[in-house]
């Protein structure tokens, strides 16, 4: 995100709810020609990011972030309007999870396969 300190997909690294976790890049994923920072991005530019995420159809998506909900309403709200159907938000992010002790896990993300990036379209 502009402005931020932080590295998220360094975090994303770090610390994660499940070692088939993907990164979603809004930086990337975004109408960079558009003058504000995250603009909706075209239904070409999110369906290829979205393939090489490399996420089954209709696996559960659980979007969540490092900083609690900065980014992560976005995220869900944009899959939606995208046609991702089975898109839910982690309550308090990943601070909560790990506050409540839960696992986390470190490292290089794996492939999912079958990935098709497939959606339905914009609403």
């Amino acid at each position: 995100m502009p402005n931020m300190p932080n590295n998220a997909f360094e975090e994303h690294q770090e610390a994660r709810i499940s070692k088939d976790a993907a990164f979603f890049d809004h930086d990337e994923v975004c109408d960079k020609s558009n003058p504000f920072p995250h603009a909706l991005p075209s239904l070409e530019t999110f369906t290829s990011n979205m393939k090489k995420l490399d996420v089954p159809s209709n696996f559960p998506i659980i979007c969540y972030d490092h900083q609690g909900m900065f980014s992560v309403a976005r995220l869900a709200w944009m899959l939606r309007f995208f046609g991702v159907g089975n898109v839910r938000i982690l309550d308090g992010g990943l601070k909560k999870w790990q506050a409540e002790g839960r696992p986390t896990f470190s490292g290089s993300q794996i492939k999912h396969g079958n990935s098709k990036g497939s959606t339905s379209g914009g609403q």
